[in-house]
């Protein structure tokens, strides 16, 4: 543009510098000829001047949005590279809980084997399917289909999430079944030996501490099957868990007592 500019002043110049001497040697005809040629190469000068401003005008907004396209580009990259990360972070927690709990439950000792093999069975299924979808999340193309695998992979884990918890609780309920089946059992031997009032005294608190265990196993068990959705499934849980702590808790009474009874027998 500037280079533009300084012919444009020289003719200028030059116009106001011989302007005069045209009027005095040449005639009125000769003088008029050279100013309009003059004046239409001024006017030439400033069309070109006009139609260069006009050209650098845009192709500065020519670049101007180029540049902001490729800002928009890049932080769309960005943010969608940021949203892969999180469901992927999402999907590694959801599995890490999962085999953490399969882990607990695999070393469980139960007497139902089988559905200790049908719960481990599911935990694994379930991992392999999350498995799955972060596959899916690594190949999305679009920040619609993170969208839609985001929507499946949090949908999934609420009702997952249900289930677990039901499996866990029923695992640890049947561990309390089946020491209060033990206990029942070693108390109805014992009564056919004990004699004296006193031990019968004594053995009636063991047997009150076992119908206590029971009834703490009992509502246990109706909490861990009331365990329907996510809002509800860790206090619901909780509950249950602090109920088959009672009940560990009065078998241990009971238990002490039976073995009182058992070294006076002896």
């Amino acid at each position: 543009m500037k280079k533009t500019l300084i012919p444009l002043i020289a003719l200028l110049l030059l116009l106001m510098n011989t302007a005069p001497a045209l009027a005095q040697n040449s005639g009125p005809g000769s003088w008029h000829e050279k100013y309009q040629e003059a004046l239409e190469k001024y006017k030439d000068a400033r069309l070109k001047l006009l139609e260069e401003r006009k050209k650098v005008t845009e192709e500065l907004r020519d670049q101007l949005r180029r540049e902001i396209e490729t800002e928009v580009e890049k932080e769309k990259d960005q943010n969608f590279t940021q949203t892969k990360t999180y469901i992927l972070s999402g999907l590694d927690t959801m599995i890490a809980n999962l085999e953490q709990t399969k882990s607990r439950i695999g070393s469980l000792e139960v007497e139902n084997e089988e559905l200790k093999t049908q719960i481990l069975e599911n935990l694994e299924n379930d991992i392999n399917y999350l498995n799955s979808l972060k596959q899916n999340v690594e190949g999305a193309g679009s920040p619609e289909a993170l969208k839609n695998i985001g929507t499946e992979a949090r949908v999934y884990w609420r009702e997952n999430r249900v289930r677990v918890k039901q499996h866990a609780g029923f695992i640890l309920s049947e561990k309390i079944d089946r020491v209060i089946i033990k206990i029942t059992s070693l108390n109805e031997k014992l009564g056919t030996r004990v004699e004296s009032e006193e031990m019968k005294q004594r053995l009636a608190e063991s047997d009150a501490a076992l119908s206590a265990a029971r009834e703490k196993y009992q509502a246990a068990l109706t909490v861990f099957n009331s365990i329907q959705d996510q809002d509800q499934a860790n206090g619901l849980f909780q509950e249950g868990l602090a109920l088959l702590k009672e009940a560990r808790s009065e078998l241990k009474k009971a238990y002490a007592i039976d073995r009182e009874i058992i070294k006076e027998l002896r």
